[in-house]
């Protein structure tokens, strides 16, 4: 089973405290209602699948994120009629994502992958870190706050002045 069947009462906004699954699954949002039951519906031939289901409910991000992005690639390519075979054998100990076929029968192998920024260091996660925890901070507000973070300084911005620009 995709999510909990745990009754939903959580009606603030995601803290980034939770794992994009954590909020998911315990959000009482209609939205994310609505979103969990269409994945829920397209999750169901990954049922039986115990590493999909661990990746996709990892209280990591990018975890999650890789399992959802081979969920919906799945769902894409099964409603364009494609037949699906998934983690096929290849006969070595590798196992790709899926072995596709069209309606022409030739086969294509496929393997997802998220790309992500690799060239972040310890310091500059830190500053990251603090500023996400003084907006988690903020009292609820019924915005959205996108974060585009760019160094320019090897200091961090003080919770006072983070504050004073945001108001």
């Amino acid at each position: 089973m995709l999510f909990s069947s745990d009754p939903r009462t959580y009606t603030s906004h995601q803290n980034r405290k939770f794992s994009t699954f954590e909020f998911l699954d315990r959000s009482a949002w209609s939205i994310c209602a609505l979103l969990r039951e269409y994945l829920t519906k397209w999750a169901k031939d990954f049922d039986n699948d115990n590493e999909f289901l661990r990746r996709y409910q990892s209280k990591d991000n990018k975890q999650h994120y890789a399992a959802e992005f081979e969920l919906l690639l799945y769902t894409l390519l099964k409603k364009q009629k494609f037949q699906i075979e998934k983690h096929p054998d290849l006969g070595t100990t590798k196992r790709l994502d899926f072995r596709i076929r069209d309606l022409s029968g030739s086969p294509l192998l496929l393997e997802c992958t998220l790309a992500g920024d690799s060239f972040e260091n310890l310091s500059e996660k830190n500053q990251k870190s603090t500023i996400a925890e003084i907006i988690d901070e903020i009292e609820y507000h019924p915005y959205f706050i996108n974060i585009i973070y760019k160094t320019i300084s090897r200091e961090s911005i003080s919770k006072n002045k983070l504050l004073q620009f945001l108001e």
